[in-house]
């Protein structure tokens, strides 16, 4: 078997049982670190609730957030610990831009499978958050530690796009569409929009967010 289908199967298995730790073992947070990933623990805030958090705060959190219904703005985020690789170079899934999510799946678990070998790290996967809340409040917490706007200019110039954006299975108002959450702006936040889910977009890419696993 390929390397790809190696990867894909393992996506699907565990996407099937998505059984997700809530946190890393110290060893796979020293390897993860050591491999210049950042850690990070949502706390299971709405995106209604980070508005607010950010405002207290006296930093932005959106300059657009579209009208995506109570699955959108009222979903908790995953409390669940989530490393990035928060390098413009390393944060997106290579080649995984204009793609639907099907093929991004793919590129994902391909990625993930890559990811296992390398560090020689099997309770690991890679995922597209069902939730947008949890990439948001990822970046929040982001951009409290380093004052860095994940998903800013620098994200989008290494692709030679004006602006990027990543892909979550959040689904808004419609089953058929998903939100996606780029195009980071230091004076304004974060944008928030949707897309049909069978459709890419060339802005459009997949952040490579790392999780815990249960493994037999």
């Amino acid at each position: 078997m390929s390397e790809f289908d190696r990867g894909t199967a393992q996506f699907r298995k565990d996407t099937e049982r998505l059984v997700i730790r809530d946190r890393f073992t110290d060893e796979e947070k020293k390897i993860l670190l050591e491999d210049s990933a950042e850690i990070y623990l949502p706390t299971g805030l709405t995106i209604l609730a980070q508005i607010d958090a950010q405002r207290v705060k006296g930093k932005p959190s959106f300059w657009r957030l579209i009208d995506g219904g109570n699955k959108l703005v009222n979903a908790h985020s995953r409390k669940i610990e989530v490393a990035i690789y928060p390098d413009p170079n390393k944060f997106f899934v290579p080649d995984s831009f204009s793609k639907n999510l099907k093929t991004q799946e793919e590129k994902i678990a391909k990625d993930a499978q890559t990811l296992r070998d390398r560090l020689k790290l099997q309770g690991v996967t890679e995922i597209i958050p069902d939730r947008a809340s949890t990439l948001t409040e990822v970046v929040f917490q982001h951009l409290d530690k380093t004052g860095v706007w994940l998903l800013g200019g620098d994200y989008a110039a290494v692709h030679g796009l004006d602006f990027v954006n990543a892909r979550t299975k959040n689904s808004t108002r419609f089953i058929t569409d998903v939100a996606h959450v780029g195009i980071a702006h230091p004076d304004g936040g974060l944008y928030v929009s949707d897309m049909r889910v069978n459709r890419g977009f060339y802005t459009v890419g997949v952040a490579r967010m790392v999780v815990p696993i249960k493994t037999k």
